[in-house]
């Protein structure tokens, strides 16, 4: 009985001292949304000084998942170690920039503007065309609550010199804020909305190239944001490349790659691709009864146009046709230039 009452005593001290504890040291609770956390990048847009008397019928709603001042969340080294998420937070919401925006430029149109998605991301695949995206997607009704038109919004701006992010992701949001006025103003419309939903779609696709002795295969995949309403983007796709000559092959994988694209119609789009490539070779051992040990690698530059039949909102299989010639700095025993017929098979899932 007596070690039963030790126990008991024991247990009612260790009680107090743990709820003395608890008093003492609490775990701070997770913030909400709007007291954001200690790593938030803060973003200042300045607010026009200029007092108008115009009011603007056109009302925003901002349906995004986190609306309000957050733009994103993304991804950062604390201490230049410890990844954490960071908030991209503005100094006001996003629906009341849209609407000072409006108010400055008079917009005269009855209706709502919805901020569906908005994505904030670094795109490092295209190598002269590296840097941060804004992708955004907006729809215009009218005080019917019809739908007028929508935006699938690809923004970009150069990076200045010794620029701060925070700096660089406003003057983004500036310019998209101006672009979305400056459509709605001239009556920009889209009659056909995008049937998908708003996400980075799954782009697949080869090139076939045929030469003179042999053939080569160029394969790509990659998830970018629907380009479908730009007249011309540029995107980054490092494949694998395949080449099978009478007496060689050689194979690539990666490499610095970059597609700019130019829709010359609905249906039609124009693909400029250039391509610095590293890999290795293999050589016909009855044909080539000495080499040098460098010629085991592979090194080439290459160019390609191609004309695609992508029609706009397309899903699924795609087809083009086109000229692919190459430089080949590396086998020595190969010829420098070659030049061959493309045909491009792929297909589009949103």
């Amino acid at each position: 009985m007596r070690r039963i009452s030790i126990y008991k005593s024991i247990t009612f001290v260790l009680f107090l001292f743990q709820a003395l504890l608890g008093q003492l040291i609490k775990l701070p609770a997770f913030p909400v949304v709007e007291d954001f956390i200690a790593d938030t990048l803060y973003i200042t847009i300045p607010q026009d000084s200029v007092v108008s008397n115009f009011r603007s019928g056109l009302q925003v709603l901002d349906t995004r998942d986190f609306p309000g001042r957050i733009l994103d969340i993304q991804q950062t080294e604390k201490y230049h170690v410890i990844p954490v998420d960071q908030y991209i937070a503005l100094n006001r919401s996003l629906a009341d920039l849209f609407s000072e925006c409006f108010i400055r430029d008079s917009i005269d149109f009855d209706g709502t503007l919805y901020i569906a998605d908005l994505k904030m991301w670094y795109d490092d695949k295209p190598f002269l065309a590296k840097g941060r995206r804004l992708n955004a997607y907006t729809v215009l009704y009218d005080r019917d609550k019809k739908p007028v038109s929508d935006w699938l919004w690809e923004v970009s701006v150069n990076k200045i010199r010794k620029e701060k992010e925070a700096d660089q992701i406003r003057r983004m949001v500036e310019k998209w804020l101006d672009l979305q006025s400056a459509a709605i103003q001239s009556q920009a419309f889209h009659p056909r909305l995008y049937p998908y939903l708003f996400r980075r779609q799954l782009l697949v696709w080869t090139d076939v190239i045929a030469f003179s002795d042999g053939y080569a295969l160029n394969a790509h995949l990659t998830l970018d944001f629907p380009p479908d309403q730009e007249q011309k983007w540029v995107r980054g796709s490092p494949g694998v490349f395949y080449r099978k000559a009478a007496y060689h092959e050689s194979i690539a994988i990666g490499g610095l790659d970059q597609q700019w694209y130019r829709r010359i119609n609905d249906r039609w789009v124009v693909r400029l691709a250039a391509t610095g490539r590293l890999g290795f070779n293999n050589f016909d051992n009855t044909r080539y009864s000495h080499l040098d040990f460098w010629n085991v690698l592979f090194l080439n530059v290459s160019s390609l146009v191609s004309l695609n039949y992508r029609p706009v909102y397309h899903k699924g299989v795609f087809v083009g046709i086109g000229l692919f010639n190459s430089f080949n700095i590396l086998p020595e025993v190969v010829d420098r230039y070659e030049f061959g017929l493309n045909l491009t098979v792929g297909v589009i899932l949103p």
